[in-house]
């Protein structure tokens, strides 16, 4: 839709309000419609993205970078493939002898170099789905879940099978 239609939606309101008796309410959304003549061709989303940058100016004084919005940076995909399957490859290879604690941390403290975003999305990825609101609680869980692999292997690595 664009803004073009909304504007001939609220034409049409403003004379049904009017023919109800609502004047000055039918003049207040004529007087609208005459400001929006100037963004016909944008989209209703292109609208309110200009809205936004109106109130943002109004609030700060400030103007935008244009496609500036503030929010989430983009997460990139493949790189968090990547990590991903090398933090599972870690977690396979936890159950190996040369593959003590220390070993675990390193490899695992490498994903505090990623955005937090992409730290949770790899944490996803793994098998991780309860809410985790920070980089740092994801490396933790991630952390965990690799070390308690290695620890369930070890206590059932050693235990010595039953005779008859």
């Amino acid at each position: 839709m664009q803004v073009a239609e909304l504007r001939s939606l609220l034409d049409s309101i403003a004379e049904t309000v009017s023919a109800g008796g609502g004047k000055k309410s039918a003049n207040d959304l004529k007087r609208v419609c005459e400001l929006l003549d100037t963004f016909g061709t944008l989209s209703i989303s292109q609208f309110g993205d200009f809205l936004a940058k109106a109130e943002y100016y109004l609030e700060t004084g400030k103007l935008r970078r244009p496609g500036g919005k503030k929010g989430k940076p983009a997460i990139d995909a493949d790189r968090v493939q990547r990590v991903a399957q090398q933090t599972l490859d870690l977690y396979e290879r936890s159950i190996d002898e040369d593959v003590d604690y220390a070993f675990i941390t390193a490899g695992v403290d490498q994903l505090d170099g990623l955005p937090a975003r992409e730290v949770i999305e790899v944490a996803r990825q793994m098998g991780i789905h309860r809410r985790m609101n920070s980089k740092s609680e994801a490396i933790s869980e991630i952390r965990q879940m690799i070390e308690q692999r290695k620890e369930s292997y070890q206590r059932t690595a050693f235990m010595p099978s039953s005779a008859n």
